[in-house]
């Protein structure tokens, strides 16, 4: 898939150009680009992020203590533990 191969190699403007033509991209998608974004263009990250959280809590029955964790993890993408911070929200999409 043209979208997965523009995330993996880090093209930015491919990959947004192609979410907006895919329309509804899957929210493990959506978090690709959302980290990527993080890397590439951190002063859009926040905005980018909030969105993001706003369509998890929209598709999944996040506790509280769910929501404090992942909104940790959004913030710590544009920063040097992204890798982690990355890994660990791969990992709460994926215990659903």
């Amino acid at each position: 898939m043209i979208f997965a191969n523009a995330l993996r190699t880090g093209n930015l403007t491919v990959a947004e150009g192609l979410a907006r033509e895919l329309g509804r991209i899957s929210l493990a998608d959506a978090l690709e680009l959302t980290a990527l974004v993080a890397r590439k263009d951190p002063r859009r990250h926040p905005r980018v992020a909030a969105r993001w959280l706003q369509r998890y809590l929209e598709e999944y029955d996040a506790t509280l203590s769910e929501a404090v964790l992942v909104v940790g993890a959004l913030s710590a993408l544009a920063g040097d533990r992204h890798a982690e911070a990355l890994r660990l929200l791969r990992a709460v999409i994926d215990s659903f």
